[in-house]
């Protein structure tokens, strides 16, 4: 049976056979009860995991990570910490900058908008409205993409003025090449975009695993041939390959339709405005995401790429937790509240916050104190050597021990999203900005590089604290003072765990191994890490007890 949803004043309706239109039409317990009219067990197993989508984009991520891992370990091995891969890097960041801006601000202030729209328009007529909102967002990133190859040699020059020629001029040649089939990845990004606001997240979440396996088989078939020039051989195959899979499947499920945009019914105004402060706000988080690149070019050569592998761990957890978590709730969180349903939506964040919290902060702190050992199995070997490695796993160690607040911020920053609170997301953007630059300035003197990444973790974490505080200011009907009390009881726990494994002899338990060679560093890493998680899991009945 169809179902037709009328709007204020019967304005509009919608077909009720489309994903996003089902859960619209939930009433709001059913938000929480996947089976409304039964009754619930005693014994929940939901209270311990996430529901099946989550789950799903999760083993998605199982997937990607070992291939991605893999793929750094060649890299390490044949290209090193130099100044080859530190162009691909560059070069990397400058041809996605504006595509992961313009995805980011789709997500974030079209997508409320969006669902929204549903609500008011027949089904051809909100196609082609969401046909034109794509439309105007594609014309964006092909204007960026020709802006940078028109502007490419002053833009390095500006931004990296401190940048070894050798190094300069790569980055410029890679760049002129993946700007090509960076237009590709603004098109496929966008429609990842479109399928997952309509709740269809599984061919989204297996993009990933398809830029995998491409960026590993070009490196592993052409490094001999084409080297480094391999990762942005298997950077344009990824994309060509998508592109056909993300469209077809959305023309496959009506989320696409062939019809022309309409751009009269599009309040240029209102879209504007929500666009100009997302944007706004996306892209000083994005120059805050450069800013450690930016200092690490005046220290010596491999900083860079040490950055990125330090950020390997990191990337790898973020992607399992919140890319998934936040991929799945966020369309949700901004349906609750278009219906109302504060209360459901807030019992939702309640319960997927606690199961991060609970899961990210003993699993950093576990890969923080086993950050030598972890560099030693994966990255050191060919030409990756000891002063890389030590360079690397330092910065490991003080990145890894943002991951909590960097996880947990991802699904708080898409509650002020859901709610449209887009002008705090941009304050709050400049004082996360700020912060880390001041503290960049004041730590690469005396910590280098590693104080580049302790920056970082400083900066998220006064960041989330304050996106708390102005979250539970705004008073919008969600139980953000539970929010906070997880947050700082997860974060206790964690400093109990940690005063366990520094008041025991682990350093005179683990030298007896052999920690220089693979299997013993492997050993040690997870003998340390098993300390770590005991101490935790000794604590965590304080947290019941607290109610977090």
């Amino acid at each position: 049976m169809v179902t037709r949803w009328r709007g204020p004043g019967n304005q509009a309706s919608f077909d009720s056979r489309s994903p996003l239109a089902h859960h619209l039409l939930r009433s709001p317990g059913d938000a929480l009860d996947p089976h409304p009219g039964t009754t619930m067990a005693r014994f929940d197993p939901r209270r311990w995991l996430f529901d099946r989508d989550v789950l799903s984009l999760m083993g998605l991520g199982l997937l990607v990570k070992p291939i991605g891992m893999v793929t750094q370990i060649l890299i390490a091995r044949w290209f090193g910490a130099g100044e080859q891969f530190d162009a691909y890097r560059l070069a990397f960041f400058l041809v996605t900058f504006g595509d992961g801006t313009l995805s980011r601000v789709f997500k974030g202030a079209m997508a409320p908008h969006l669902i929204q729209r549903l609500r008011d328009l027949a089904p051809r007529d909100f196609a082609r409205y969401q046909n034109g909102i794509v439309s105007l967002f594609v014309g964006t990133g092909a204007l960026w993409l020709a802006l940078l190859v028109l502007l490419a040699g002053p833009l390095i020059g500006v931004v990296w003025p401190g940048l070894p020629t050798v190094t300069a001029d790569l980055t410029l040649q890679m760049l002129m090449v993946m700007a090509v089939p960076a237009l590709l990845m603004v098109a496929n990004n966008l429609g990842m975009a479109v399928l997952q606001l309509h709740q269809v997240f599984r061919v989204a979440g297996a993009m990933p695993v398809l830029n995998a396996l491409c960026m590993l088989g070009a490196l592993i078939a052409w490094h001999d041939a084409l080297g480094i020039w391999a990762l942005p051989a298997g950077f344009a195959l990824s994309h060509v390959l998508q592109w056909p899979i993300i469209h077809g499947r959305a023309l496959a499920a009506r989320i696409l339709r062939p019809v022309l945009p309409d751009f009269r019914r599009i309040d240029l105004r209102l879209v504007g405005d929500l666009v100009a402060l997302m944007a706004i706000a996306e892209v000083l988080l994005t120059i805050n995401q450069f800013m450690d690149q930016w200092f690490a070019t005046g220290l010596e050569a491999g900083s860079i790429s040490s950055l990125h592998y330090a950020s390997t761990v990191t990337q790898t957890v973020l992607v399992l937790f919140a890319t998934s978590l936040v991929t799945v709730m966020f369309p949700r969180m901004s349906q609750a509240i278009a219906r109302g349903d504060m209360e459901g939506c807030s019992e939702d964040i309640r319960s997927n916050l606690t199961r991060t919290a609970h899961l990210i902060v003993p699993a950093a702190l576990m890969a923080a104190v086993a950050a030598p050992q972890i560099v030693r199995v994966l990255f050191q070997y060919g030409e990756f050597d000891a002063a890389d490695a030590v360079r690397t796993s330092g910065t490991m160690t003080m990145y890894v021990l943002g991951l909590p607040a960097l996880i947990i911020n991802s699904l708080i920053a898409r509650v002020f999203h859901s709610l449209q609170l887009l002008r705090d997301k941009v304050w709050l953007a400049v004082q996360y900005l700020a912060t880390n630059v001041a503290l960049n300035l004041v730590l690469v003197g005396v910590l280098a590089v590693q104080g580049l990444a302790l920056a970082s973790t400083l900066a998220i974490n006064l960041h989330l604290l304050l996106s708390l505080w102005i979250l539970h200011r705004r008073r919008r009907g969600l139980a953000t003072g539970r929010f906070a009390r997880i947050v700082a009881v997860s974060y206790a726990l964690g400093a109990g765990s940690m005063l366990v494994y520094a008041a025991l002899p682990v350093d005179a338990w683990t030298a007896a191994i052999g920690p220089a060679t693979f299997w013993g560093a492997l050993l040690v890493a997870v003998m340390k890490g098993a300390i770590v998680g005991a101490g935790y899991l000794a604590l965590y009945p304080l947290a019941r007890r607290l109610g977090a």
